[in-house]
């Protein structure tokens, strides 16, 4: 009711400045049309009610788990018996939750793994803070979050942990697995080649990606990129699911959970401040800490990725000496595009477990 009044009053208040701004039309039409728009998330807001997990976890046993570190607190789904001794970290990407691995989770729990899937630094309330290094979206920071997750599980009596990453978590992954490899046993790349490489080489590689990387130049070139991610029922996330994965629709459940994460307070903030600390127009994503890879990596990407050109995967992991210390396998999936975890399952799925078996044998 509070929320209610407030808005309204501030409604008022608008109309009232409108009619002193009169004399310019064209700035009194856009806050106009600013003031609606603030309403109308406002008024969506208020009729979300919480998705439940989607289908196909609904029948698994799960748990949550809550982090604290620093003055933050982070959750994680878990997923099979702690008392499992191989597991692996799902880490989530942009603009994404964690249900992104509602295809893999179980797949992966009926091979016999424990299964954790953060959410990332910022994607809830609880793991947001304005000061200091709480308030640090870069890769450092972030890889620090995942590796505060392993050490917790190594901790748990889990001898084997492997790490997944789709979009921005690939990138966390590649930074995570540098500065801990102590931790992690095998590297599972979704979407997002090493970061560092792509940093470096990418544009030089395939200059087309400088048209396909347009989003992450207005994310890191204007504040009010939030006003506009959120326009409507969040119009342009539509439109980059749509860009990025061309052949794919989701279904109303499936939006709707994406909207309720991306309406809860701070969280399109944070998940834009990811950009604005990481990359530059000009050189890229910022190679923080990128060092050689020495665990064992698998690369999967759709062929149609509309944010990354699938031509940059298999150059990136080959030709730089990045993984010239380890095995490194490159997967391109037909008809796919950036969420080929989502699009292509079974395949996806497939190559994933190969990968692990490969590692751990058949549990």
């Amino acid at each position: 009711m509070l929320v209610s009044h407030a808005l309204a009053g501030g409604l008022v208040l608008g109309f009232l400045l409108v009619s002193l701004l009169s004399q310019w039309p064209r700035l009194a039409v856009l806050w106009c049309l600013l003031l609606l728009n603030v309403a109308y998330r406002h008024y969506r807001i208020s009729r979300l009610t919480p998705t439940p997990l989607p289908p196909q976890l609904e029948n698994l046993r799960n748990q949550t788990l809550l982090m604290k570190k620093g003055g933050l607190t982070f959750s994680a789904m878990s997923f099979g018996s702690s008392a499992r001794s191989h597991a692996i970290i799902l880490l989530h990407g942009f603009p994404d939750n964690p249900t992104s691995f509602r295809y893999q989770i179980p797949a992966l729990v009926k091979a016999g793994y424990r299964v954790i899937v953060p959410t990332m630094r910022g994607y809830e309330p609880s793991s947001q803070s304005q000061t200091g290094s709480d308030n640090d979206y870069s890769l450092t920071e972030l890889s620090s979050d995942i590796i505060a997750w392993g050490e917790r599980l190594r901790e748990s009596g889990v001898k084997t942990l492997h790490i997944l990453g789709h979009d921005w978590g690939s990138s966390t992954a590649c930074v995570g697995v540098y500065r801990r490899p102590d931790l992690f046993s095998s590297l599972i790349l979704l979407s997002v080649p090493h970061t560092g490489n792509f940093a470096r080489f990418g544009i030089l590689l395939q200059p087309l990606q400088v048209f396909m990387s347009w989003y992450a130049i207005l994310f890191y070139s204007f504040r009010a990129m939030e006003t506009v991610f959120t326009w409507g029922n969040f119009t342009m996330m539509s439109l980059l699911w749509k860009s990025w994965s061309p052949n794919f629709s989701l279904t109303p459940t499936e939006w709707k959970s994406l909207v309720e994460t991306f309406s809860q307070p701070g969280v399109t903030s944070a998940a834009l401040a990811y950009y604005r600390a990481n990359f530059s127009p000009l050189n890229g994503f910022l190679p923080q800490q990128f060092s050689p890879i020495l665990l064992p990596t698998l690369s999967i990407a759709g062929r149609e990725d509309g944010a990354i050109h699938s031509s940059l995967h298999e150059p990136l992991h080959s030709d730089y000496g990045t993984f010239s210390q380890t095995i490194v396998e490159n997967v391109l999936v037909e008809d796919a595009g950036h969420f080929v975890h989502i699009e292509k399952p079974v395949q996806v799925n497939e190559f994933i477990l190969q990968w692990l078996c490969k590692r751990d044998g058949k549990l």
